[in-house]
């Protein structure tokens, strides 16, 4: 991948860095890309860039994040990879670099606090409640809130389940849940939801 302000040994740390610190191909794709998207705004080869052009590709990507352009998540993790490679140049060339600092050094990001409080999560009472409410109109999506609620599930395990994860044993009803590659727990099932799949 090649942009127009790199020099061909900001290009060689470049592909020095993403093999060093990323094992897929599919991340160092994710990687150079953010990576040059930040080049291609301040029009200058990385190795030249100062605080005042991280200020201004932040201030940027803060324009884009008010105007639901970018998720904070999004932005956070665009700052983070450019932050982490300016900390990957200076250990390894800093002779090459124009400052003797890391340009995102001066940006200070507020990371959202992933506490979760209780008006978050719904209650029992309203849980219920739309499962009978879902369990009137569809007896498939009655299922699918069920078991993803009594077994725990991400949206990854639950839509990797097949028909044969669910079993019968001595009138219970369970569910074999792949945790690794040869390691699975059986969750049980309340009989109701058990019945209806």
């Amino acid at each position: 991948m090649e942009f127009n302000f790199l020099s061909k040994s900001t290009q060689d740390y470049l592909d020095q860095y993403t093999i060093d610190k990323l094992k897929k191909s599919s991340t160092r794709k994710s990687y150079l890309s953010e990576i040059g998207f930040f080049s291609e705004y301040v029009k200058k080869d990385l190795l030249q860039a100062s605080s005042s052009d991280a200020e201004a590709y932040y201030n940027h990507l803060r324009k884009r994040r008010e105007a639901k352009q970018l998720t904070e998540k999004t932005l956070i993790k665009k700052v983070t990879i450019l932050h982490s490679l300016f900390d990957y140049i200076l250990e390894h060339h800093p002779e090459d670099m124009r400052h003797s600092y890391n340009p995102f050094g001066v940006i200070k990001i507020e990371r959202p606090s992933e506490d979760v409080s209780p008006e978050d999560i719904i209650s029992l009472e309203d849980l219920f409640l739309l499962l009978s409410e879902v369990k009137a109109a569809s007896l498939r999506d009655y299922c699918i809130i069920a078991v993803a609620f009594y077994c725990a599930l991400t949206p990854a395990k639950l839509v990797a389940l097949n028909r044969r994860d669910f079993g019968v044993d001595e009138g219970d009803f369970y569910l074999k849940i792949a945790l690794a590659k040869d390691h699975s727990i059986l969750s049980k099932l309340p009989r109701e939801v058990g019945l209806s799949i």
